[in-house]
């Protein structure tokens, strides 16, 4: 531990998570990408 008189004011994480980020579903780029029109 700390000493008594230490106060921590950060918290850094390190390492590797135990899983990957959740897939998620995504819009066609039909939908967002407009050729010389609005």
């Amino acid at each position: 531990g700390l000493p008594d008189d230490v106060e921590p004011v950060a918290f850094t994480p390190l390492g590797y998570p135990d899983k990957g980020p959740a897939q998620t579903s995504r819009r066609p780029l039909e939908e967002l990408v407009k050729h010389e029109r609005w």
